[in-house]
């Protein structure tokens, strides 16, 4: 599989944290209403919790010396911890950070533009992962892949 266009291939924080930005550019440009308040200890804590999972989920991929960058060549397989119950547990923390930032900060915009990064994640860099692990670790990925679900 070939690589994606080279726009597609931002790393995922970084286009998790763009979108956010345009959402809240958008919310400021537009003049939108007000931003909620009642959500703000709530989006901290999750924020706080997806944060410190991501932490560990690094440090577990750290400890194998495999890639963090899902364009490259992954070194060692990981099966373990939460990549028993998701394939893509670290794109799930991403995505809880983003919904975290979006109750702390209480603007519909950076909300509505979350299908932007998700779907450029499950249609572009997913796929990319999942055939590069797949040619790295033939018949082993394959059985976790049919075992374990991609998100959740």
């Amino acid at each position: 599989m070939r690589k994606p266009p080279l726009p597609l291939m931002m790393p995922p924080p970084i286009l998790f944290a763009l979108t956010f930005a345009a959402g809240a550019l958008i919310q400021w440009l537009a003049g939108a209403p007000p931003r909620w308040t009642s959500g703000e200890i709530e989006g901290f804590l999750v924020l706080g919790v997806a944060f410190v999972f991501s932490v560990v989920l690094v440090a577990m991929l750290l400890s194998r010396r495999t890639t963090l960058n899902p364009f490259g060549k992954p070194s060692a397989f990981v099966a373990s911890g939460a990549y028993r119950f998701s394939r893509n547990p670290m794109y799930l923390a991403l995505i809880l950070i983003y919904l975290g930032g979006v109750l702390a900060y209480g603007s519909l915009w950076p909300l509505l533009l979350i299908v932007f990064p998700v779907m450029v994640l499950d249609r572009v860099v997913v796929p990319y992962e999942e055939q590069q692990l797949t040619e790295a670790f033939g018949e082993t990925y394959s059985a976790y892949s049919a075992k374990v679900r991609r998100w959740l």
